[in-house]
Order: C-alpha cells, then structure tokens, then sequence
C-alpha cells in the first residue's frame, strides 16, 4: 500500500513528552499536506501507547490542527 518511506533518527535522550511532541507534529504535517488519511507514522518500542496516548492529548489541545 505505501511506496514512499521517510525515516527520521532522533537522540536516545528524548523524553516521552519531547517525543510525543515530534510525532505530533509530524502527524500535523501530514494533515495540512492533505495527506493525513492515507499515511502512517511508526513509533518505536521506548514508549507505551498509554504514555504516548497520554502526551499526544495533552498536545493536540493545544495545536490548532487538532480542532475540528
């Protein structure tokens, strides 16, 4: 289904929330791009869904994207 892949390497250093931050922002890119619907972002294994679900609401409330 997918065909183009881009891979971003972040520092092992990174708190959930920093982290957090950056797929949130990714995801928001994809969305303004129009491409959002169609796109997938992976996470790796250093953070649970319940932390990441977490920190992501914590973000999208204050992002003007997440508004609908």
């Amino acid at each position: 289904m997918f065909e183009r892949c881009l891979e971003v390497r972040l520092p092992a250093d990174l708190t959930n929330r920093e982290y957090a931050a950056l797929a949130h922002a990714i995801c928001g890119l994809l969305h303004a791009s129009g491409i959002g619907e169609v796109s997938a972002v992976r996470l790796d294994d250093r953070i649970g869904d319940v932390e990441m679900n977490a920190e992501f609401d914590v973000l999208a409330a204050l992002n003007p994207w997440s508004r609908r």
